[in-house]
């Protein structure tokens, strides 16, 4: 009940259609589940599940993610902050609290469905007075075949699917997004810390590797 309740709250703040050419509200917060299963030629397979707790803060140019991955048994716990207004992101390693820095080139990028996504009809989840009124959509993103489902009104994401294939590797990753509520309810995340005054630069590559592919709208 408690994720019915904060996904029709969005969605009343942030009133629009859910269609090709939206965009997820300006600032908001949640979590998102991941699981990825990856297999490559010779048959060798891996599964990767990552925990992240969001902060996406389009009206101030920014974001902030606490990262937590599981690379089969092995963790590692990360906090991103990207300020594109300084056109700067910190990477900090919580286990061992070192802090590296690169530029992020370009603007903010808004999370906006693809003018050319295909709407796959309307469902729900749920049942009686607890149905969640749902859309999907398919589209390709750089050759990754990709599904979202999403509320009927507000943009709100709810499920994403990935397929990849090429380069030896298929790939599936699965995405839910759970706790999701409207603004920023702590901007302290988005505080630099001074473990980062001196930070590496990783150069501009680096933010290829940190930039969320999540939710990957154009």
């Amino acid at each position: 009940m408690k994720l019915l309740v904060l996904v029709y709250l969005i969605a009343v703040v942030y009133s629009q259609s859910t269609v090709p050419g939206c965009c997820v509200p300006p600032q908001w917060e949640g979590l998102q589940g991941t699981i990825i299963g990856r297999v490559d030629g010779s048959g060798r397979q891996q599964v990767i599940s990552e925990n992240v707790e969001t902060f996406y803060d389009q009206t101030n140019n920014r974001m902030a993610l606490n990262v937590a991955t599981d690379f089969t048994g092995k963790m590692q716990y990360l906090r991103i902050i990207q300020l594109y207004s300084k056109k700067i992101q910190y990477v900090i390693d919580l286990d061992t609290q070192t802090c590296k820095s690169n530029t992020l080139s370009g603007t903010f990028p808004p999370i906006c469905l693809p003018k050319d996504a295909m709407p796959e009809g309307p469902y729900y989840f749920g049942i009686g007075d607890t149905k969640l009124e749902s859309i999907s959509f398919r589209f390709n993103v750089s050759g990754a075949n990709v599904t979202v489902s999403a509320l009927r009104e507000g943009c709100i994401p709810i499920l994403e699917n990935i397929v990849t294939s090429g380069q030896g590797i298929a790939q599936m990753q699965t995405t839910g997004f759970v706790n999701l509520s409207p603004g920023i309810s702590q901007p302290s995340m988005f505080d630099v810390p001074d473990i980062c005054n001196q930070a590496k630069d990783l150069g501009l590559e680096a933010s290829r590797i940190y930039q969320r592919k999540w939710f990957p709208f154009s």
